[in-house]
């Protein structure tokens, strides 16, 4: 009988040292964005799988048995670690398609073992909003639950039927912008967003071809990357009749650092003023007409 060789071959763990460490430098900075820091025994585990030492398999074996002896775990470090792990894997692994189950997929295989089951991989089936110390208190305006999966199949197809240049470093950027962009307006889960939607942004890059050219840009610069895109987000009536606009233009800076030119500059941003917390306002005096909003008030018939 005559056997015809499998011309398919399994997508095998890179031994590409360089890119190895450009992998758990962009993981572990994700994860800053959450204020999450890694343990001292990922780091060393690190540093083994970088130089070839251990596998990823090893290092999720010697991951959870380390927490496994541990007498109390220390919660942050449990998540940094293991869903740094994840990221690195996800990154390494070169299979992508751009659709909404893919994207589902991601947050499932990043968070399995972290938050509840009831949430890992599903898109939330409630509204919600969270305090932005860049908003001076406020939160961005996510996507109506009801709505999620419609809003990222629009997205996805958008996408998926754009025309653009592949060698036009403008068309690239924008093209970034918008995919992680857009579907962090929708923020479809319940937790890990940003570093979900950042995932899958690069492995969707990656599918076309495109490197980036800052390896240490979201290692230093997370907590800075989630407000560009809070800002990119926020549009708000101010108490001063004041429309604040989103402020797009951080954000792509951001990226032209990311993919195009190491040197530039990331441009400063600053809170915004909006109508809610009034402690946040440079210019007291500017309260002074809006002493009488403690009284009680009655629908004007």
């Amino acid at each position: 009988m005559l056997f015809i060789e499998n011309e398919y071959k399994k997508i095998q763990e890179t031994t590409d040292k360089y890119k190895k460490q450009k992998y758990w430098k962009i993981a572990v900075g994700l994860n800053q964005v959450d204020d999450l820091k890694p343990s001292e025994e990922l780091r060393k585990l690190a540093y083994e799988n970088i130089n070839n030492i251990k596998t990823y398999v090893e290092v999720e074996d010697e991951l959870y048995k380390y927490y496994s002896k541990s007498e109390k775990i220390n919660k942050s470090e449990y998540e940094c670690d293991l869903v740094s792990l994840k990221i690195v894997e996800l990154l390494d692994n070169s299979s992508f398609n751009l659709t909404v189950n893919a994207l589902a997929s991601i947050h499932k295989e990043l968070f399995e073992d972290v938050i509840s089951e009831q949430f890992c991989g599903k898109f939330r089936k409630f509204d919600i909003q969270k305090y932005e110390e860049i908003l001076n208190g406020d939160s961005a305006n996510y996507g109506n639950f009801r709505t999620i999966e419609e809003d990222l199949k629009d997205i996805v197809e958008e996408l998926n039927t754009r025309k653009y240049e592949i060698n036009n470093t403008n068309d690239i950027v924008k093209l970034a912008v918008d995919c992680v962009k857009k579907i962090w307006d929708v923020h479809p889960f319940v937790e890990g967003n940003t570093r979900t939607t950042t995932v899958f942004m690069l492995k969707f890059l990656d599918s076309l071809g495109i490197e980036d050219v800052s390896n240490d840009l979201f290692k230093d610069n997370t907590k800075y990357f989630r407000d560009c895109l809070v800002l990119a987000n926020y549009s708000q009536l101010n108490r001063y009749n004041e429309f604040i606009k989103p402020y797009i233009k951080p954000l792509y800076r951001f990226f032209e650092k990311f993919l195009i030119n190491d040197k530039l500059e990331l441009i400063e941003i600053e809170p915004v003023h909006n109508n809610k917390y009034y402690n946040k306002i440079e210019n007291p005096s500017k309260l002074m007409e809006y002493e009488g909003l403690n009284e009680d008030l009655d629908l004007d018939w």
